[in-house]
């Protein structure tokens, strides 16, 4: 169960469930802190089935990126036929193909295509990359 620690401080969060892709395997917990600047103007890969990058491991074929753009700043992604995608905007708003998205939004994402993410001020989402 997660909580804030802090009394006098906010805590703005988004709980993640990825059911694994066997049965069986013990339940365990991880935890890995990335800065702001390891996520600034990239796709910062935070979970996937190997440990790249510094990610932490999952048992599924998935990878979840984080990013935090600024004014101007622009990523592409490329999200593979027999694929689907998750992107969730965290904070601020975003362009996705020309799509505005808002804090709070989420959208589906269908393989073969090509991503164009920008955003007018600043934006913090994740990225999922889902077999």
């Amino acid at each position: 169960s997660e909580y804030n620690a802090s009394a006098t401080d906010p805590v703005h969060f988004l709980q993640i469930w990825i059911s694994p892709n066997r049965f069986g395997i013990q339940p365990r917990y991880d935890q890995q802190h990335f800065s702001p600047e390891e996520r600034r103007g990239k796709l910062q890969l935070m979970f996937d089935s190997k440990k790249r990058e510094g990610s932490v491991v999952i048992y599924q074929d998935a990878q979840v990126y984080s990013s935090i753009l600024e004014s101007g700043e622009a990523i592409s992604y490329n999200l593979e036929s027999r694929r689907y995608g998750w992107l969730q905007v965290a904070r601020g708003t975003l362009h996705l193909n020309k799509q505005e998205l808002c804090e709070g939004d989420g959208i589906q994402l269908l393989g073969s295509q090509s991503l164009s993410i920008t955003t007018p001020l600043s934006a913090e989402f994740l990225l999922f990359d889902l077999a």
